[in-house]
């Protein structure tokens, strides 16, 4: 297991390790269509090859892009934040975060997406981060609207599943907003 990377009151996030790749395969046969419908649209089942290329190539990392494991204290998987489609020259970050549905509503989340977020802001000098939120999501779009995060633009019937389309929401925060917002979170203890 790796060091713990930071740590906040209740949680601590490091790198994505082998072994959560070997959680993540052996869960596959147990995740329902409700989970996948907050990842995305539903795809097809995901073979064990498949799904070990897929996180290989997120555990490699390339540039600023990176998958973080988060934990609670005792040492309990609680989900995992996501960050692609890095673009230094215009100081912007792509993110994305999952929860276990265990670690829903507990703060969980927010303290990870902070952690990740002040080092991108305050240590790597990106100054925006945007993300995507489908319109059915709305445990996302509560999220994403407490944590301080605003709607940039609507994609309108960007995406098709369970025989509809929907709208793809444009979420940005901006490092200013950000820092103005949670660092009593961040550096209470600094």
């Amino acid at each position: 297991m790796s060091e713990l990377f930071w740590e906040s009151a209740d949680i601590a996030v490091r790198a994505f390790e082998p072994a959560d790749l070997e959680r993540v395969i052996n869960e596959r046969h147990t995740l329902n269509s409700a989970k996948d419908w907050y990842y995305d649209e539903i795809g097809l089942p995901s073979s064990e090859k498949s799904l070990r290329e897929k996180y290989d190539k997120l555990l490699e990392g390339y540039n600023d892009n990176f998958l973080f494991a988060v934990y609670d204290k005792n040492g309990t998987y609680a989900g995992e934040v996501w960050v692609w489609d890095t673009n230094r020259r215009a100081g912007v970050v792509r993110q994305g975060i999952f929860t276990e549905p265990q670690f829903r509503g507990r703060g969980v989340a927010k303290q990870a997406l902070a952690l990740v977020l002040d080092y991108y802001f305050n240590e790597l000098n990106y100054r925006k981060s945007a993300t995507y939120v489908f319109s059915f999501n709305e445990p996302s779009i509560r999220f994403h609207d407490k944590f301080g995060y605003t709607v940039e633009g609507v994609l309108k019937e960007d995406i098709y599943t369970r025989g509809k389309y929907a709208d793809k929401l444009c979420y940005a925060l901006f490092r200013d907003n950000f820092n103005a917002l949670h660092k009593n979170l961040l550096w209470e203890n600094r």
